[in-house]
């Protein structure tokens, strides 16, 4: 191969690695070994900032931290153009993502919509799943709200790719088997408690 083509096929190889993809949440977990929490956050991050899935997740495993807690770093990185290590180390020394976000230089934008919006890190993924998906603030804040938790938002976000109309049947579905459950066990303790109340007449009787 001479160097021309060797130029041409590095720079595709580059290019490649950097780029972002529409990133399948079951892929993600199965080429990766992934929770489905790990790999929702693998998803959202890469389709929020454009970059590769497989970058995310080896960046986060350096930090020895889960992504959900890392994410922000990424954020600072993507926008301050540091090194997501540069970042995470200030962090570990104590310093607030917010103020790291000021202290890079972060566009005023951004920070500012941020930190108006919550605290920095609470409101991060809602920002990146309104860029990775185009979901709303409303929808984001309802869903935590709904599921449990920013774990559980980002799994239906990821795994719905964002379809609005799928996560809220989701959720609906959720709802209805837990209530299910619920009356299940409460007719069950009524029929323990009937069971009782039965064998003590029969013993009255019987006196």
């Amino acid at each position: 191969m001479n160097l021309y083509k060797r130029t041409i096929v590095g720079a595709l190889l580059v290019a490649s690695a950097f780029c972002g993809a529409d990133v399948s949440f079951t892929a993600v977990i199965r080429d990766h070994k992934l929770s489905p929490i790990e790999a929702a956050a693998a998803v959202v991050l890469a389709d929020a900032f454009g970059l590769d899935a497989t970058f995310v997740i080896s960046t986060g495993r350096k930090s020895n931290e889960s992504l959900i807690v890392f994410g922000p770093a990424l954020l600072i990185a993507n926008e301050c153009h540091r090194k997501p290590d540069e970042v995470w180390k200030l962090h570990k020394e104590g310093h607030g993502w917010g103020e790291i976000a000021k202290k890079m230089g972060m566009h005023p934008g951004t920070f500012n919509k941020l930190r108006k919006e919550g605290a920095f890190d609470e409101r991060f993924w809602g920002y990146a799943a309104s860029r990775s998906h185009g979901v709303s603030n409303n929808d984001y804040a309802n869903w935590k709200r709904s599921s449990g938790g920013t774990s559980n938002a980002l799994i239906l976000i990821a795994k719905n790719g964002g379809n609005r109309g799928n996560i809220q049947n989701e959720l609906n579905r959720s709802k209805s088997n837990s209530k299910s459950h619920s009356n299940h066990a409460e007719n069950k303790s009524h029929g323990k408690g009937n069971s009782g109340h039965g064998k003590g007449h029969g013993k009255g009787k019987g006196g």
